[in-house]
């Protein structure tokens, strides 16, 4: 093995036990923030950490510690983009949805409360996550952005892939679902294997 390949994979076994033991998310950022988004993301950011109850007739508002997103006083729901971020609003509620979120067979990943479990601090609560995605012992490759190496133009931005990925000329595999040839049961679906 050469010198930088034992290098990296003592770094990436050094952030697995990081996140392991601090119970967070990693995520290697394979895109750089547009200068005119800055504005936008730091509002949002500032809006995930105070949450108190306060009515807005457009924009963010927060009742009973829920986000949710109005737009004429009427609640949003389902996908929501400011800038390059994208939301997810409850179809029936309209509550801002965090964590792991499934839509049909797509799994995407929406940021953690700030102070919960898995938030990923510079990122606002609730944002669609993109690019690496680590949790526990278990790394995940969400979607990218078009123009971000690893993007699959065959599937929405922030789904998790599964099977053969090439990423930066390398190539991965991701545990596929049930059912489908190749899925291990030891590990998630999502999972990357090697």
């Amino acid at each position: 093995m050469k010198r930088r390949e034992i290098l990296i994979i003592t770094l990436f076994t050094f952030l697995m036990l990081l996140s392991t033991f601090t119970n967070s998310v990693l995520v290697m950022a394979s895109n750089t923030l547009e200068p005119e988004l800055i504005n936008e993301i730091s509002n949002d950011l500032s809006r995930s950490s105070s949450c108190t109850n306060k009515y807005n007739a457009n924009g963010w508002s927060c009742e009973n510690r829920n986000w949710y997103f109005r737009v004429g006083g009427v609640k949003q729901k389902g996908w929501l983009q400011r800038g390059s971020n994208w939301y997810f609003l409850h179809t029936t509620s309209g509550q801002m949805q965090t964590g792991w979120l499934q839509r049909g067979s797509n799994w995407y990943f929406l940021n953690p409360p700030r102070g919960g479990s898995g938030h990923i601090s510079n990122r606002p609560e609730g944002v669609m996550i993109t690019g690496w995605l680590t949790r526990g012992f278990n790394s995940y490759f969400l979607n990218p952005p078009r123009g971000v190496s690893g993007h699959n133009s065959n599937r929405p931005e922030g789904v998790m892939l599964t099977g053969s990925v090439q990423i930066h000329s390398r190539w991965y595999f991701f545990n596929p679902p049930v059912g489908v040839a190749g899925h291990n049961r030891n590990h998630p679906v999502g999972a990357l294997l090697w």
